[in-house]
């Protein structure tokens, strides 16, 4: 069943929101969010093999023939409006676009809602024991790299907001993978052809800013999109086995309303 027929059969069924709902979204984007400040903590203590684990990521890179990422910069850094185009991207439209994705999703198909969030809740579990056994300093941290997003005053406190965000949590590329998460989400709930093409945009301007700014390598973003498109299909798997199961019952449990229900939101 695809999510066009799934969100009619809950058009169809006047579902509607419930308080229980909305009190099991703030759980979880609550728990998602101390998780995340518990990691950062621990990961940002391990200065010492961030950079020796950058320092090999970047071998791995240069035995691939994809270590790029300096001569992607340099290629810009003398165009000041380049730079403060890249900037903007990685700044002002990386929250933006995934929060917007949620709210259009919600009011648009539900299932995508759903579909969608799952799979940022898988791939962000994964992403912070990555974080956490796997530390990597930023590009931005080594010799030959220019920190644009730092320089760049307003940006730089929304870029990298000091005591909210984890230094060396440079693999995977989240900034990358959740908004390629977010479009291909998106293109999973629509037919409109023009709507599909339109939805690579997002994806590839925030990769190239990555590098631009320097803030992740190639591999990065290699890993942050696999992760997050992976992390995508085992929800909607879940989605696909719930759809096909009776009606859950009241005692289901919370695990089954976080993950593998395809109408957690809806009544």
């Amino acid at each position: 069943m695809s999510l066009i027929e799934v969100d009619r059969q809950h058009r169809a069924g006047g579902e509607r929101l419930a308080p229980r709902a909305i009190a099991t979204q703030a759980v979880v984007i609550t728990a998602a969010f101390l998780a995340y400040l518990a990691v950062r903590w621990f990961a940002n203590g391990s200065e010492e093999a961030a950079f020796r684990h950058a320092a090999r990521l970047l071998d791995v890179e240069a035995a691939l023939g994809i270590d790029v990422e300096k001569q992607v910069q340099g290629a810009v850094l003398h165009l000041p409006g380049v730079i403060d185009f890249f900037n903007f991207v990685y700044a002002w439209t990386y929250w933006p676009y995934i929060i917007s994705t949620f709210v259009i999703a919600w009011f648009w198909r539900r299932s995508v809602f759903t579909l969608y969030r799952n799979a940022m809740l898988i791939s962000g579990t994964v992403g912070l024991i990555v974080f956490s056994l796997l530390p990597v300093a930023p590009p931005r941290f080594l010799p030959g790299f220019i920190d644009t997003v730092g320089q760049s005053g307003g940006s730089a406190f929304v870029g990298h907001p000091d005591g909210f965000i984890n230094e060396f949590a440079a693999l995977p590329s989240f900034h990358v993978g959740w908004v390629a998460l977010a479009s291909a989400a998106m293109f999973l709930g629509t037919d409109r052809r023009w709507l599909k093409v339109a939805l690579v945009v997002p994806v590839a301007l925030m990769s190239v800013a990555v590098v631009v700014t320097a803030n992740h390598y190639i591999l990065d973003i290699v890993v942050g999109v696999g992760l997050s498109l992976s992390s995508l299909a085992v929800a909607s798997r879940l989605q696909r086995c719930s759809t096909a199961d009776p009606e859950p019952t009241p005692d289901s449990g919370l695990g089954l309303a976080i993950v593998t229900s395809s109408r957690p939101s809806v009544r």
